[in-house]
């Protein structure tokens, strides 16, 4: 639908899409769908964290003054009540969007030949160097440079959560986690096709990002500065 209003549209991005992705109704668009997925509990754990700042932004989020363990819950049986038990948004959220059945089978054999690319958060640089060169192989030459924004608390799950908790919060989580190891064997088959100059490249990529990282620092301190001085000037402006 999207695609049929925005006909100038070359990208797309949302955390709603399901599967198997629509197509445009009216229009004769192609798309290359592409997803990564994420470690369910780090992302539990993540989005928990990024409720909490909503909060402190003045954005009414439920549980989130509650401990992790049983925020969770909460959520965890809101979900499934708002849902009529189809889904909630802590458990197993990834595997529902891949296929409304929960059927994995059916979910990995999308994941390999209906997406363009399927790949995981935690390995992004890798994800970036593959997809540079799948982007390559159509004649479209993506840059894969970037500057990260609205950096959140980054923990690894296992350790910061007691092991009780952590255990708990992946047995609830198997088909996300199950999903999320299949992505990883993906990517591992997609470096290997790439040859023996993968590693060199994700090398001098990195590199790359050092100096990038410095000039896009500098830019966006440059910008922040212009935003600020043009609201203090509309300050002025309305006192005078």
């Amino acid at each position: 639908a999207m695609a049929t209003f925005f006909t100038e549209s070359r990208v797309i991005a949302s955390h709603h899409f399901t599967c198997p992705v629509p197509g445009p109704q009216s229009v004769d668009v192609t798309y290359k769908p592409i997803t990564f997925l994420r470690d369910p509990v780090d992302r539990a754990l993540s989005t928990y964290f990024y409720q909490k700042r909503q909060v402190e932004k003045g954005i009414d989020k439920k549980f989130t003054e509650l401990p992790f363990e049983e925020y969770f819950e909460r959520v965890r049986q809101k979900g499934y009540s708002d849902s009529e038990g189809k889904w909630s948004y802590l458990c197993n959220m990834q595997a529902y969007i891949m296929d409304r059945d929960y059927d994995m089978n059916r979910a990995k054999e999308r994941m390999a030949e209906e997406f363009f690319f399927a790949g995981v958060s935690e390995r992004f640089d890798e994800c970036l160097l593959i997809l540079k060169k799948k982007f390559g192989t159509e004649g479209i030459n993506f840059k894969i440079n970037y500057f990260e924004k609205n950096k959140g608390q980054k923990l690894d799950a296992e350790r910061y959560l007691p092991g009780q908790i952590y255990k708990k919060t992946l047995e609830l989580n198997q088909m996300d986690r199950e999903l999320h190891a299949f992505a990883n064997q993906l990517l591992d088959e997609k470096i290997r096709e790439y040859g023996v100059s993968f590693y060199t490249d994700l090398e001098n990529f990195h590199k790359q990002q050092k100096r990038w990282r410095l000039v896009a620092g500098f830019a966006e301190l440059f910008g922040k500065a212009i935003r600020y001085q043009d609201r203090l000037l509309m300050k002025l402006w309305d006192k005078i």
